[in-house]
């Protein structure tokens, strides 16, 4: 069997780095405390070991493991799997991967990716009899599709790509899909940042898991943040390195290799280092406590007690959701906000207006406060509020000498609890690295904008286009109901015509059939939209549009449904509904 070379050497490891945090080679190597001349010579390939292990801290790799890189000292062991193959093709100056998985007793087959050719995956689908059922895309970067006509010819097998990264005659699909070929059981995790749309397939069924992994992860090392470097190295930990070690994993270029061994040796990665426990224990050392524990703050604490932070501290204005969730987790339903800040590293806030973020973050000579003996203290706020607030509160905890992260978030309870939310931060760059770790895991992908009240700016307008959205659908739905039209029918003709929206995936049926359970309120709706409404009055600027929406999520709070479900708007537009809900 021909050996594989890996797919990056430790220059390769360096400039990805370096590329991902847009560093010059001037900053880096003043970070580093190295002359630039030096630098220029260790991207030239010299082995440097010394002023390696200087890059490796600034570049947070782990220093051992770029070492052994730049000598070449490791390489992955064979792996072998029945039902599993490795097809290695020559493209342009380089080579890729495609791979074949079958079911062993009943020879049902998949196909990830094409190589450049697939006519080594043919000839041997045909000589150990397999029939390929499914073609299953990492991601549509030129390499990686390169000979899928031919192999849809040859196969009539359906094929699929991820959403993002839609293309003609093949199947988009939202990750989290499971597959099925036999007894094969496939999953898609979302391992997007080296492309728009990146899936890792999760393989059960064969004598151990596999990962089908594209370009998310190499042989030690990572593919390029292309799109994101931040979503390209939280992604690889959230959605790869969480599968167990004796998993295998196929990576898009380069050798086969397994979770255990990245763990050891892919400098990316330090955290998981046998050599670096404390680098683990650091991360994970934290003591978190959570101001707001309604659906959104209750669950972001369950997830972070699962993962493994210790939660040592709730507190919410309805004392009695505070102790039910402390006795869930083990932990203090703190009486007082001081008591939650003496209890905790890390304050998590998720509280509901303007004048509650006031009122938590009050100067503690005034009263009750986070901000008392906070010095040393970072503070999370999570919850969409006006920008200058964000801003307000980042000056008066600077005053307290703690620090400050808005952390705004586009998800809802569902996420909440699985740790995938959409998380938007702003404040210090620095603030927001120091607690990247927690982020990681309560988010699937996150993105730092910029100063305190940037990131708030930027939630402002994701609702208000949303809630303009629902009610957009909510009147063409009604609209619809009127004419007599079938709703279903309506629904799928908007999601394949310029009508098509996220509002539309996840709150289309639940407006025809009055399912309004309440993951984000209308009342929450009407204050979000009357944020980015202030915003544009400050602006000078006219929003038609928002402000009738505003208007008609105002009318759901002063008719009493302001707890359903942004979804009821629908019973405003739909005909009759009003009058039904007064009998």
């Amino acid at each position: 069997m021909t050996t594989i070379p890996l797919e990056d050497n430790f220059t390769d490891i360096v400039g990805k780095v370096q590329r991902g945090g847009k560093l010059t080679d001037e900053h880096l190597a003043a970070s580093a405390g190295l002359a630039v001349e030096t630098l220029a010579r260790i991207k030239g390939g010299e082995v440097d070991e010394a002023s390696l292990r200087k890059l490796a801290a600034v570049l947070q790799l782990d220093a051992s493991a770029l070492v052994a890189s730049a000598r070449k000292a490791w390489y992955p062991k064979p792996h072998e799997l029945p039902g599993l193959a490795q097809f290695n093709t020559p493209y342009e100056d380089m080579t890729v991967n495609a791979y074949l998985a079958w079911d062993t007793a009943t020879k049902e087959a998949v196909v990830f990716d094409t190589g450049a050719s697939c006519a080594d995956v043919l000839d041997f689908a045909e000589s150990h009899q397999l029939k390929i059922k499914l073609i299953l895309l990492t991601h549509t970067h030129p390499d990686h599709i390169a000979d899928l006509a031919r192999l849809q010819a040859a196969t009539s097998a359906p094929v699929f790509v991820s959403a993002n990264e839609a293309i003609a005659r093949v199947e988009s699909f939202a990750a989290g899909r499971v597959f099925q070929a036999g007894n094969l059981k496939i999953e898609s995790r979302p391992t997007s940042g080296h492309s728009a749309g990146g899936i890792t397939y999760v393989i059960s069924g064969l004598t151990k898991p596999v990962a089908i992994v594209g370009d998310a992860l190499f042989a030690g090392s990572m593919g390029g943040g292309g799109v994101s470097w931040t979503d390209a190295l939280s992604n690889n930990r959230k959605q790869i390195f969480t599968l167990p070690d004796e998993t295998i994993v196929c990576p898009g270029h380069g050798p086969l290799t397994s979770i255990g061994e990245e763990k050891q040796h892919n400098p990316f990665y330090p955290e998981f280092k046998s050599a670096n426990p404390q680098l683990k224990s650091k991360i994970m050392a934290e003591k978190i406590g959570f101001v707001g524990v309604g659906r959104m703050g209750a669950n972001m604490a369950r997830r972070l007690k699962d993962v493994g932070y210790t939660v040592a501290a709730v507190y919410d204005v309805r004392a009695e959701a505070a102790q039910a969730l402390a006795q869930e987790l083990g932990c203090e339903a703190c009486a007082t906000l001081a008591r939650v800040t003496a209890l905790s590293d890390v304050v998590i806030t998720v509280v509901t207006d303007d004048a509650a973020m006031r009122r938590i973050f009050r100067p503690a000579k005034r009263g009750d406060s986070l901000l008392t003996n906070a010095r040393g203290k970072v503070f999370i706020n999570c919850a969409t509020i006006s920008p200058k607030v964000h801003v307000e509160v980042e000056k008066t905890a600077h005053y307290a000498k703690a620090e400050s992260l808005e952390a705004c978030m586009a998800s809802s309870i569902t996420q909440a609890r699985e740790g995938t939310l959409y998380l938007m931060c702003g404040g210090k760059e620095a603030t927001y690295n120091r607690v990247k770790p927690i982020l990681e895991k309560l988010s699937s992908s996150m993105r730092y904008v910029g100063a305190a009240g940037q990131a708030a700016n930027v939630k402002a307008l994701v609702n208000m286009v949303m809630n303009i959205n629902t009610a957009a659908l909510a009147e063409g739905l009604g609209l619809g109901h009127a004419l007599k039209l079938d709703l279903a029918m309506l629904r799928e003709v908007f999601s394949q015509t310029g009508a098509n929206s996220r509002v539309l995936a996840t709150d289309g049926e639940d407006m025809q059939n009055r399912e309004h359970s309440c993951f984000f309120s209308a009342a929450h709706a009407a204050k979000d939209s009357g944020i980015a409404l202030g915003l544009a009055r400050e602006q000078g600027l006219n929003l038609p549009l928002a402000a009738a929406t505003k208007a008609q999520y105002a009318r759901m709070v002063k008719l009493d449904l302001g707890e359903l479900d942004k979804s009821g708007i629908a019973e405003l537009t739909f005909k009759g509904r009003l009058k039904k809900k007064k009998k």
